[in-house]
């Protein structure tokens, strides 16, 4: 309860329980806004690589630049090499 104003209504279980609630409606009217803004940027960033790249197949055929960054590998546990990683 402490994370939802507890100490901010004075210890009020009813305050913090419809801070609790209250939170819940504003985190669910901007969860469809959020969802629209991901899809749309999501697309705007592989239109702009498409043609930045000018093939919309990027994420697949690109094999320099960003796409081979040494933060797209990944360690085997067991063998202990590094690995790039792949789209499965």
């Amino acid at each position: 309860m402490q994370r939802y104003g507890y100490k901010a209504t004075n210890r009020n279980k009813n305050k913090t329980v419809m801070l609790y609630f209250a939170n819940m409606k504003i985190a669910q009217a901007f969860h469809p806004l959020l969802s629209s803004f991901e899809v749309i940027l999501r697309n705007q960033l592989h239109y702009a690589l498409a043609r930045h790249f000018s093939d919309g197949n990027w994420i697949i055929n690109q094999k320099s630049g960003f796409m081979v960054a040494s933060s797209l590998t990944y360690t085997n546990k067991r063998t202990k090499k590094k690995l790039p990683m792949t789209i499965s």
